[in-house]
């Protein structure tokens, strides 16, 4: 068939030739056509023509073109040989010339293009699927045998595909496709006896029939006055004399129906049957393909599968493809072609058939439970989702980093849908890991508030599992989610808290890896509400504070800093982000340093940044001794930096000591991080210090182990020092000595520094707002009378606070220690 179409081509541009052969030498013989009118008018055209027309890009028409035009100038010159005209190489000559060398290229180049185009072999549907190689093997015998065939699959699983296989694998057929999505009810027969009336005419046989038929569908009957003195047939009769010319065919028809479950138009699909039963019934050169899924056609017909036997007797159904391997193949064919750089297959290994209970969930549920889902989805579908994720990475480089949270959100929106719009609706306004995502007994649950539920059941937690879950299939999605998401289960105890003050000090001392849990989580949930809603803010407060920060780290003098700094914090005051869903991570009456070195422990890449934040901290609040909100810093530091770690025992050593923290939270822990830091950097091994108590209650009981330790620890540094060659580790080794040293001083420290709750801070130091008053009174020299009234005037006027008067008085005159 494709070299006949050739052949019919090839005869009718060889028409066209003759023809224009004809039309040129009537012209030109005829008239007398001037020498620069001519070559204006067809020069201009050969430009025209070249500048609209990319000529590698329309090839078959520059051959085409350029031979006509050839044509046209040879008849033109012969025309005017003939008269006596000769070469002389004038101005006109030499056009001319120029123009019969712009045409030779021009053909010479588009012939040389399409030979190599012509000699490449074609491009067939590779064959990704070994299990499509045996639905096509099935399909051919099918259609070899019988003369109506069902092939029967989902959307997008590959029918249509499997027919182009078919199509180019096997040229037994004549093939004819029709997509009835574009169809009417009143012009699918026409479109079919067209196509047959091609391949008949292309075949060199006339069929009156095909166009009585024509005939017939565009008027409604048969009689007209052309027909006078033809004898009528039927419309069935003409339709056997339709059958009985595609009988002279040398091979048979294939004519294929796609999607016809797609249609809505009841009428248009039994049109398509009834047809479909008429050809087959009156040839066997004609097959018919239908490919539809069987459970939407029935749905729209309304009628058992019985019923459609009757016209489709015998059908295939398509081989499901695992999730896995269609993921599989797909990145590896779509690699081929530079596509899915950011994807590899392992990062959908997550997505398993069968799912174990989270290790948290384990614990919280009592059990040991696994749940499984359906994951067999067409392979148009996995493409799709898989470009969609390609260019979601591609585009925000922060969700390229995190490929399980945008594969699972991408998997909910191709994959399930009713489930998708529930994602949607709660990250609309809340957090999907906080939301009431599960439905029991009239009550809805969080999965905090489930787990709590399962920790204090007292009966059979499988059964209640069973309950919860497996008899509920949105329940157990939004589980699978929640486990497919990442998030982190650990619950985070809250303690009961004596008071404010003692709930303030366990927040400022937070560890690190609750807020990591908290960040974690949080993070997701940003991310799913981002990819729902771009408007949103793909960042957590807290990393978008470490971003502003950094900016502001950026800024070459301390002043800009500052400014910058301010006008940060009126920005996070008012929460006026570039995304409005950021806030503040600032807490009122409370350090704004604080949850700032906290994020910076979580989300800051860049170590030079640690000493850039420590320096502007040190001059922002004017630190010039320890104090309990100095080593809650310190704490939060990333000291597995070993350039930050030094960097912080430089600036701790030159603190001064205002008293002792031996009753705080923050110090026992961090005497444990930093001592310890000395084994994981590789000075000296500390691992012993892991089996003391740091529990502030014990620490002062234990004075005598530490200063053991202290000494032993400060042995070792020495042996390094003298052993080594290397300046800078001997350097090292004085700088974790004196800090060894500084501890001790600190320890032994007579005054007693209170816990850091925020607001004014409780130890002497250059950043209590007192630095005047004391240069004032160390001029004045002050008795202590006099003392006494000035301070007492100065509290009067509400200048000073009672805490401040206490102070003030202590440091001129400290009191008497009791006699035991």
């Amino acid at each position: 068939m494709e070299k006949q179409k050739q052949n019919n081509n090839l005869i009718y541009k060889m028409q066209i030739i003759l023809l224009v052969c004809a039309v040129s030498s009537f012209l030109f013989f005829q008239f007398d056509v001037d020498f620069y009118a001519y070559f204006g008018v067809s020069f201009s055209l050969f430009v025209l023509f070249t500048f609209c027309f990319c000529c590698l890009k329309n090839i078959k028409f520059y051959i085409f073109y350029s031979s006509c035009a050839l044509i046209n100038l040879s008849i033109f010159l012969l025309e005017k040989y003939l008269e006596g005209y000769w070469i002389c190489y004038d101005v006109q000559d030499i056009l001319y010339i120029i123009y019969a060398l712009g045409l030779l290229i021009s053909l010479f180049i588009s012939c040389v293009k399409y030979a190599r185009n012509k000699n490449e072999p074609n491009i067939k549907i590779d064959n990704y699927f070994s299990e499509r190689k045996d639905d096509l093997s099935r399909l051919r015998d099918y259609i070899k045998t019988f003369s109506v065939v069902g092939l029967e699959s989902f959307w997008g699983n590959g029918k249509t595909y499997l027919y182009k296989l078919l199509n180019q694998n096997y040229k037994d057929y004549y093939y004819i496709s029709l997509c009835v999505m574009t169809v009417k009810t009143d012009t699918v027969e026409t479109y079919i006896i067209n196509e047959l009336n091609a391949i008949l005419e292309q075949n060199g046989i006339l069929s009156s029939a095909s166009t009585k038929l024509l005939s017939f569908l565009k008027t409604g009957n048969f009689y007209g006055l052309g027909n006078l003195l033809i004898k009528n047939n039927s419309y069935t009769q003409l339709f056997n004399q339709l059958c009985q010319d595609v009988e002279k065919l040398k091979k048979t028809i294939l004519i294929t129906f796609e999607d016809i479950d797609r249609i809505d138009d009841k009428g248009l699909i039994y049109k398509i049957l009834a047809l479909s039963e008429l050809l087959t019934s009156q040839t066997d050169s004609i097959k018919i393909l239908f490919q539809y899924d069987e459970v939407k056609l029935l749905e729209v017909l309304g009628v058992e599968k019985i019923y459609l036997e009757k016209y489709i007797p015998h059908n295939i159904s398509l081989t499901p493809i695992n999730f896995r391997r269609c993921i599989k193949v797909l990145l590896k064919e779509g690699k081929k072609s530079g596509k899915y750089a950011s994807l590899e297959l392992q990062d959908f290994n997550f997505l398993n058939f069968q799912t174990n209970l989270n290790f948290q969930l384990e614990q919280s549920f009592g059990l040991n439970k696994s749940f499984s889902m359906d994951i067999y989805f067409s392979i148009r579908k996995v493409q799709l989702f898989l470009d969609e994720i390609e260019k979601t990475a591609n585009e925000n480089i922060e969700l390229k980093n995190i490929k399980q949270v945008l594969i699972t959100f991408f998997f909910i929106k191709h994959f399930k849908y009713s489930d998708f719009e529930d994602l949607s609706k709660f990250s609309e306004d809340d957090f999907y890991s906080s939301s009431k995502l599960f439905a029991y007994q009239e009550k809805v649950y969080s999965i905090y508030e489930l787990m709590e539920f399962f920790k204090n059941y007292n009966g059979d937690k499988s059964e209640l599992f069973d309950s919860v879950f497996q008899n509920n299939s949105k329940n157990l999605n939004h589980l699978i989610y929640l486990h497919y998401f990442g998030y982190d289960f650990a619950q985070i105890k809250e303690e009961d808290y004596a008071g404010v003050d003692e709930k303030v000090v366990h927040i400022l001392n937070e560890e690190i890896k609750n807020i990591k849990i908290k960040e974690h989580n949080n993070k997701i949930d940003r991310l799913i509400r981002n990819l729902s809603f771009n408007g949103k803010s793909e960042y957590t407060n807290l990393e978008n504070a470490v971003l502003e920060l950094e900016k502001i780290l950026d800024k070459s003098t301390f002043n800009e800093q500052d400014e910058s700094f301010k006008d940060f914090c009126n920005s996070a005051f008012n929460e006026e982000f570039e995304k409005g869903d950021n806030g503040t991570v600032f807490r009122f009456g409370m350090s704004n340093f604080i949850p700032l070195f906290q994020g910076f422990r979580i989300y800051a890449k860049d170590e030079s940044y640690w000493k850039k934040l420590i320096d502007f901290y040190f001059k922002k609040e004017k630190v010039a001794a320890i104090s309990a909100e100095v080593i809650q810093i310190f704490n939060y530091c990333d000291i597995s930096k070993k350039s930050v770690f030094l960097y912080v025992i430089e600036k701790f050593n030159s603190l001064k000591i205002t008293g002792n923290l031996n009753n705080t939270i923050c110090y026992p822990r961090f005497l444990k991080q930093f001592i310890g830091a000395f084994s994981s950097l590789g000075y000296i091994d500390t691992h012993i210090i892991d089996f003391y108590s740091f529990d502030s209650s014990k620490l002062e009981q234990n004075i005598k182990n530490y200063f053991d330790l202290y000494r032993s620890f400060s042995d070792k540094l020495r042996s390094l020092k003298r052993d080594v060659p290397t300046q800078q580790i001997k350097d090292e080794c004085d700088l974790l000595i004196n800090f060894l040293k500084h501890n001790v001083r600190l320890i032994l420290a007579e005054n007693s520094l209170k816990e850091y709750t925020g607001g004014i801070e409780t130890s002497i130091s250059m950043k209590d707002g007192l630095e005047d008053v004391f240069k004032d009174l160390d001029e004045r020299h002050l008795s202590k009378e006099e003392l006494e009234t000035f301070l007492a005037q100065k509290y009067k006027d509400g200048e000073l606070m009672a805490s401040q008067v206490e102070r003030i008085y202590s440091k001129y005159f400290p009191p008497k220690k009791e006699q035991i």
